[in-house]
């Protein structure tokens, strides 16, 4: 069986969301273009040629169908469907046959990911890259919130 094509998966964890974008090029010909999404979705997914403009996509169980007729390059993005557990923190559940590309900005502070997963890792300025094997499993994260200005009133005992 040949490859139909190169996938390559990246979860966004920000402060104020997350982002699920997948970049997909095929390497034959082909006439539709099978993706598994490894997170599902919580609202519309984007597909995008490489071109920029927009391509209707049928999304059907955890698979996204594109029309290719020939060969392309896509990128699939889409917010991904998160839930939050009794103790506050939110989990975002993973389902891939592919390796994940996950960033974690900063302000994002994980509480569950399995660490034999953990293919690879690289910091950046603003987070960290970390390299997920493919499988079944959830990420847990508090997105933390910017502490408020407060104003500290220290009363004047020495008047």
């Amino acid at each position: 069986m040949m490859i139909e094509a190169l996938i390559t998966v990246f979860i966004y964890l920000l402060s104020n969301g997350s982002l699920v974008s997948i970049n997909a090029t095929t390497v034959q010909n082909t006439v539709l273009l099978n993706i598994t999404l490894p997170v599902r979705p919580l609202g519309p997914i984007i597909v995008e040629n490489s071109s920029g403009s927009t391509v209707s996509a049928i999304f059907i169980g955890n698979n996204l169908v594109i029309p290719v007729f020939g060969n392309g390059s896509f990128v699939i993005e889409y917010v991904p469907y998160v839930t939050q557990t009794p103790s506050g923190y939110l989990v975002i559940n993973v389902s891939s046959p592919y390796v994940i590309n996950l960033f974690v900005s900063n302000n994002v502070l994980i509480t569950q990911l399995p660490v034999n997963l953990i293919m690879n890792f690289t910091k950046a300025s603003n987070g960290i890259f970390l390299q997920l094997a493919p499988g079944n499993y959830s990420i847990g994260f508090i997105p933390e919130s910017p502490m408020p200005n407060r104003t500290i009133v220290t009363p004047n005992w020495h008047k």
